[in-house]
């Protein structure tokens, strides 16, 4: 099997834009995974789930229902590795992503199962 480089992409929320809207529920989860001695990224490597911190988990999930609930729209904290990545990458480390940003237009819509979004990748 050969080895390349593989598309992804995310509609990225800053922590500063996200605290407008989940307010101090975004603060009590890094509090958490600090009182918890937990990295970002151990966190999201585990699936977010760590038995031995509920506290963390429960303050993760207050926090992405706090914001489906302002905003319709679905959140989700992820995790990029630079060394598995490339120098032009637009994240690096902890993010949060953000779900249901798009949908087609009425046009779009006629054409749905016609036209397909493909992402691709370049190496040079």
């Amino acid at each position: 099997m050969g080895m390349g480089y593989g598309a992804n992409y995310a509609d990225v929320i800053s922590d500063t834009d996200l605290a407008t809207i989940v307010g101090e529920e975004l603060t009590a989860f890094l509090n958490a995974l600090d009182a918890a001695d937990l990295s970002e990224s151990d966190f999201i490597y585990n699936e977010y789930s760590d038995a031995e911190n509920p506290e963390v988990v429960d303050t993760y999930n207050r926090l992405i229902t706090t914001f489906e609930e302002k905003t319709g729209l679905g959140l989700y904290f992820d995790y990029h590795s630079e060394e598995n990545g490339d120098r032009y990458d637009d994240v690096q480390g902890a993010f949060w992503a953000v779900d249901g940003m798009y949908e087609l237009s009425e046009a779009g819509k006629k054409l749905e199962n016609k036209v397909h979004r493909c992402s691709y990748v370049t190496f040079g």
